[in-house]
């Protein structure tokens, strides 16, 4: 359902969505190569192969640092740092803060969607309110913020 409160002018375009992603994907980028920098004293400097026993818990700590890196951003402000530079600002359809629940279902599902070669993404040009697949199975939308 659409809060009283949301114009359709006031849901982010595709191309802004874009932005914020290319934004946070040089963020992201940076600690994923901190989380990487923090397993060299316990891989003796090596790399991390498939084969290595560490393999699995290094690409879990990788999936974690970008799942608290999006979800503290989205629970605490509703904007990552690629959502500030584009004024933009996650809002939850009741008008509440972003859950944690919410914040992991829409990680998944944006990754559903990327996976679907981009078509949960491009959902959002022909829905009338711009969603795309994880707004919607998170309950979630994404907002221009006005200019200041």
């Amino acid at each position: 359902m659409k809060p009283e409160s949301h114009r359709d002018h006031d849901y982010c375009s595709l191309l802004r969505r874009l932005g914020v992603i290319l934004y946070d994907s040089l963020i992201a980028a940076a600690l994923l190569f901190l989380v990487t920098v923090s397993w060299l004293p316990f891989t003796g400097g090596e790399a991390i192969t498939a084969a290595d026993p560490r393999h699995f818990f290094y690409q879990l700590s990788l999936l974690m640092t970008i799942w608290l890196y999006l979800t503290l951003s989205w629970r605490f402000g509703g904007q990552t740092l690629g959502a500030k530079a584009w004024r933009v600002r996650l809002v939850s359809e009741n008008s509440t803060a972003v859950g944690w629940w919410q914040g992991t279902v829409r990680v998944i599902v944006a990754l559903a969607g990327l996976a679907a070669l981009g078509v949960g993404f491009l959902w959002s040009v022909f829905h009338p309110h711009r969603a795309t697949w994880h707004d919607l199975a998170s309950q979630t939308r994404l907002l221009r913020q006005a200019a200041s």
